[in-house]
């Protein structure tokens, strides 16, 4: 990539804006591009055809797949925020259970960023044990509440501050991060599958390794079967909605 750092943002209500203001605090880009109508994001690709694209507005996952099927642009280019900050905010949550670090846990939400989400626990650990190994009295039986916890993250702060805009924005500078420096980071973001799991036709989050030129590859951790039924179920849920709306 040139050293010119271009980012386009679908959405520029208060979250696109406060994405945008965040990076130009950060000094992360060049030029910003801010959207609102993926046939308008279509045609700016002629402009910026290196540009890297992160999706932002929700329905997250479905506008992804939109941006990416309407521009016909590589699906590496095309970045939804997915589960990133679900993510983050299950670190954190875990990491205030376990009065440690969050830097010293490792989790992640996968599948849509809504309802059908799940955390996988096969995967998560602190200091590199399973959670009821390094604390049985604080994570016995408390995976179904600290999910809900973690879902409810959003809805809470809307319900005391009317807006999430802060948060993502923090996500989306990191994310942004990744890409301008080549950090290479493991990010879990909205992705078009192509078999993984077994899924195809459909964006959605997993762990992917993002650098300069986008997602440079998705990464499959084993998933239990049943974790594996849930990311299935997950990427059904979005098929369904995404028949229903003219692309």
């Amino acid at each position: 990539m040139s050293s010119h750092k271009k980012i386009s943002i679908l959405g520029s209500g208060r979250v696109g804006s406060s994405i945008a203001y965040s990076l130009i605090l950060k000094g992360l880009c060049s030029e910003i591009v801010l959207v609102d109508i993926a046939k308008e994001l279509a045609q700016g690709e002629s402009y910026a055809p290196d540009a890297i694209y992160i999706i932002v507005s929700n329905p997250v996952d479905v506008l992804t797949y939109a941006v990416q099927e309407i521009t016909g642009l590589p699906k590496e280019l095309v970045i939804g925020t997915g589960t990133l900050l679900d993510s983050s905010r299950l670190r954190s949550i875990l990491a205030e259970r376990a009065k440690v670090s969050p830097s010293n846990v490792h989790g992640y939400v996968f599948g849509e960023h809504g309802d059908s989400s799940f955390v996988p626990w096969s995967l998560t650990s602190i200091a590199g044990m399973p959670l009821e190994e390094y604390d049985a009295n604080t994570f016995a039986n408390k995976q179904d509440e600290i999910q809900e916890e973690v879902r409810l993250c959003g809805a809470n702060v809307i319900k005391n501050k009317g807006a999430t805009n802060y948060a993502i924005a923090m996500s989306v500078c990191y994310l942004a991060s990744s890409v301008l420096k080549d950090t290479k980071g493991v990010l879990t973001v909205s992705t078009r599958m192509d078999g993984q799991y077994g899924i195809e036709d459909v964006c959605l989050s997993i762990p992917a390794v993002i650098g300069s030129q986008g997602i440079i590859r998705t990464v499959e951790p084993e998933l239990s079967d049943s974790e594996k039924g849930l990311l299935i179920d997950s990427a059904n849920i979005l098929k369904d909605v995404i028949q229903t709306i003219e692309i």
